[in-house]
């Protein structure tokens, strides 16, 4: 068979909390430079390694777990750094340290990235990439 004739065969699984996902509906997703799939979820941002989902949730006792468990929008850096936007802020976790933290305490700055509505992630996609 030729390679024109040959076609792509793509295979999808479904997951859902049966199989570890903090909720059934996922609202973002995105793919870090280790192969992770990242689904941020109402309940939750979920790394999945291709075989279990680690969840990662808010412990107020924990200064660096996650500042918010509902996740809206989600982007990785040429870091490997997962920005996280969520409508209670925005947050970055950092892979080398597996800790979170909050956007506005990076940029030392009261609330102008934190608190902004909407496209924060397309902004701070134009911070990291110099552009």
């Amino acid at each position: 068979m030729n390679a024109a004739a040959q076609k792509d065969v793509l295979l999808f699984e479904n997951y859902n909390s049966e199989q570890g996902l903090s909720q059934n509906s996922g609202y973002a997703i995105t793919q870090d430079q280790q192969g992770f799939m990242w689904i941020g979820t109402q309940d939750g941002l979920n790394r999945f390694d291709g075989l279990r989902f680690k969840v990662f949730r808010n412990n107020p006792a924990d200064s660096l777990s996650i500042p918010f468990n509902e996740v809206s929008a989600l982007l990785t850096d040429g870091d490997g750094r997962v920005w996280i936007s969520s409508p209670l802020g925005t947050a970055v976790y950092d892979p080398i340290t597996s800790a979170f933290y909050r956007v506005s305490k990076l940029f030392h700055s009261s609330d102008e990235l934190d608190g902004a509505s909407g496209q924060k992630l397309f902004w701070i996609r134009k911070i990291i990439s110099g552009y």
